[in-house]
């Protein structure tokens, strides 16, 4: 699982952060790094990658809050979930990914693209008693408080 990979199992990646002619975040891999793209194992690395980047998980690691006291309303441990809903941590973070971050493995290339609006509606239940948006803040959030260090050391 990738939002558990530690600071021994990470590859040193070449990514160059932008923005594109929209005003969206990218992240393009550098060549060397698409064979990671091709196989199973590597492509979890990369989204590792991705998500130590990310605008959101970058956000709680400039902020000041403390967000334990925002999400731990929402967050059951065992299994490691958002409460009340079906979604596991690790199954928000695959959605988020899918959803918000397009891809060009072929280029390795990123980008960020992210309708929160449309994101609700494609994944609210009503039996849920969290937003699919704050769903996958929090599962961010966890992965952040797990992976501190390494998001600190990518930030510009």
């Amino acid at each position: 699982m990738y939002f558990f990979v530690n600071n021994e199992s990470e590859r040193n990646f070449t990514v160059q952060e932008a923005y594109d002619s929209d005003g969206c975040f990218t992240l393009t891999f550098g060549k060397r790094d698409l064979k990671y793209m091709k196989d199973p194992d590597g492509i979890e690395l990369v989204y590792h990658e991705i998500l130590l980047r990310d605008p959101i998980v970058r956000k709680f690691a400039r902020s000041s809050n403390d967000y334990w006291e925002r999400y731990r309303a929402v967050i059951r441990t065992e299994p490691l979930r958002i409460v009340n809903t079906r979604w596991k941590i690790k199954n928000v973070l695959d959605d988020y990914l899918a959803e918000a971050w397009g891809n060009s493995a072929t280029h390795g290339t990123f980008i960020r693209e992210w309708d929160k609006d449309e994101f609700n509606k494609d994944y609210e239940n009503p039996s849920d008693t969290v937003k699919p948006t704050e769903a996958v803040r929090a599962a961010l959030w966890v992965f952040y408080v797990t992976n501190e260090k390494s998001v600190k050391d990518r930030l510009p």
